[in-house]
């Protein structure tokens, strides 16, 4: 239903449109091609005359001969020839026919018109399946008559023309011969043989004559140019106009069934019924068989028998070619009528993506996923039916990100989404650009903090100096940093929703580490850096206020926070 590659139905139907190409200008080409000049009419019509003419005497003098010879040895020779000259003479009798009648197959009306269509009474379809191809095949073997036959006279002439080099050879040694020199009995005997190779001379130079006139008949008389525009305008006038009224018919109904297909499509849009789906289905079966039936109609009522037998040939190797496709046939239909594992309005992943299953039609299906430029792919039956989707009830995430989000990637660089695409997401930093694969997008985990995140950072200070006071110093820590970025940073505290200070442990050197983690909310990620360094600056002055020996800070954590 699909064109993938160029399968064994394609290139049958490819295979015998070519032989139909070749054979209808080809036998354009022949007609025009096999017509004899008038000028050599008469003089091949008087050379026939008097061949025949001559093989009429020699057949009256060996059959007299015959009569009175004794000798049962020479007898059998002279009942040899006559058989020859009868032959040449048959021969020579139908071509003086043929060329009279301006080359017609004579042979054609041997057999009684009524007995040459007689059909069978019994019905046997391989019979007529020949009997419907045999103007396909007669056709071919048109083209390929006269070529055949000028090979045949030209080996039968090359065989005539070396027999007579070796007959005028052996001739001349025997005219060598002095006859007198010889006894009565010898000369007697020379005589015959000079006799009988005399007239074996005359009979190969008159088949070579013979095998002259027939090739010069099946002979070129035009130029290749010549030949190729006749054959071309007799196929145009002929088949050729034919072959163009019967395209411009099929495509006119498919052009009209087409756009009646897309006018209800458009009406219907909305509508996944399986009643619709059955419909349609249905549609393009009817439409099919219509534009076959009227193909045929139009090459039958032609009476092109020859156009007619190629279409028939070219429907029944696609039906015998399809045989071994019905089963994926069915399959296909099972996912057009939104019955298979794949179904129509629901989620599958494709690519490693989230897609929507947008549409299916007879041939392929349409995956929409709406957060992505250029978001639709259009896939086929067979590859839709390699997948499993789930209806969605509820919104759903189709990407981590939109045009403008900021990202953080996995080796703590942040970038911004400026296009996303079902291959590819483009990043910008700094007038520094990333393109990364969209399925890795998600593979790797990255983090979309526009929507809000939590920095972190830990304060670490001597343990002696907090030991008895822990409650104490968490709140100073959160009164303080509160008031501290309120003041130092208002933009950045106007979009924070939390702070948090909580003690953490003390580590192997004696210290106190405190964890201090700030929550933003949606597009605060201009502060992200900013808001870090306020904090860390703040807990040293909070440190030094209360005469606390502060140990290290360490550097800060982004995490994302949850959509809510």
């Amino acid at each position: 239903m699909q064109q993938r590659n160029l399968p064994t139905k394609q290139f049958a139907l490819f295979s015998l449109f070519v032989i139909f190409l070749c054979s209808s200008l080809s036998f354009a080409i022949e007609h025009t091609e096999t017509i004899p000049s008038q000028e050599s009419v008469t003089d091949q019509l008087i050379t026939i005359s008097n061949d025949i003419k001559e093989l009429q005497n020699k057949r009256a003098n060996l059959s007299s001969e015959i009569k009175k010879e004794k000798d049962d040895a020479h007898k059998k020779e002279l009942e040899d020839s006559l058989k020859r000259a009868n032959a040449q003479l048959k021969e020579y009798t139908e071509l003086f026919e043929k060329i009279s009648l301006g080359g017609i197959d004579t042979a054609r009306f041997d057999v009684p018109a009524k007995q040459a269509i007689q059909q069978v009474d019994d019905y046997n379809w391989q019979k007529e399946l020949i009997q419907i191809a045999q103007p396909v095949f007669t056709e071919m073997k048109k083209i390929t008559d006269a070529p055949r036959k000028r090979d045949l006279l030209r080996l039968e002439q090359k065989e005539i023309d070396e027999r007579l080099s070796q007959l005028n050879k052996g001739l001349s040694t025997l005219n060598q011969i002095q006859i007198s020199e010889l006894p009565e009995s010898a000369q007697k005997n020379l005589k015959d043989i000079q006799d009988t190779w005399n007239n074996f001379h005359k009979e190969l130079e008159r088949e070579r004559r013979l095998t002259t006139i027939k090739l010069d008949e099946l002979t070129v008389k035009e130029d290749f140019t010549t030949r190729l525009t006749k054959g071309s305008w007799s196929f145009i006038k002929g088949r050729g106009l034919l072959l163009v009224i019967t395209i411009s018919v099929i495509s006119i109904l498919l052009y009209s069934f087409n756009r009646f297909l897309v006018l209800l499509e458009s009406r219907e849009k909305n509508k996944i019924s399986i009643r619709w789906r059955i419909f349609m289905l249905l549609y393009q079966i009817i439409t099919t068989l219509i534009t076959v039936i009227v193909t045929l109609a139009i090459l039958y009522s032609s009476g092109d028998m020859v156009l007619f037998g190629i279409a028939i040939l070219i429907i029944l190797a696609f039906l015998v070619t399809s045989r071994n496709s019905i089963p994926k046939y069915f399959i296909k239909t099972r996912i057009f009528l939104n019955m298979g594992s794949a179904r129509e309005g629901e989620r599958v992943i494709y690519n490693d993506l989230p897609w929507k299953v947008s549409r299916i039609n007879l041939y392929n299906a349409y995956l929409v996923n709406p957060l992505l430029e250029n978001g639709t792919i259009r896939l086929t039956i067979d590859q839709l039916n390699t997948m499993i989707s789930r209806p969605t009830k509820m919104d759903e995430t189709w990407f981590p990100t939109v045009v403008n989000d900021v990202v953080l990637l996995p080796n703590g660089s942040t970038y911004k989404v400026m296009r996303q695409t079902p291959e590819y997401v483009y990043l910008t930093a700094s007038s520094t650009e990333l393109i990364y694969p969209a399925k890795d997008f998600i593979k790797d985990k990255i983090i979309n903090i526009t929507y809000g995140y939590s920095t972190s950072t830990e304060l670490a200070v001597c343990y002696g100096t907090v030991k008895n006071n822990i409650e104490f110093a968490i709140q100073a820590l959160r009164d303080n940093l509160t008031q501290f970025i309120e003041n130092e940073n208002p933009e950045a505290f106007k979009l924070m929703k939390t702070l948090t200070v909580d003690f953490s442990r003390v580590n192997e050197n004696g210290s106190a580490i405190f964890m201090i983690s700030a929550a933003m909310g949606s597009y605060s990620t201009d502060y992200r850096l900013s808001l870090i360094r306020t904090i860390q600056r703040g807990c040293m002055k909070i440190a030094e206020k209360h005469h606390w020996d502060v140990v290290t800070i360490t550097k800060y954590i982004i995490e994302q926070e949850s959509a809510s």
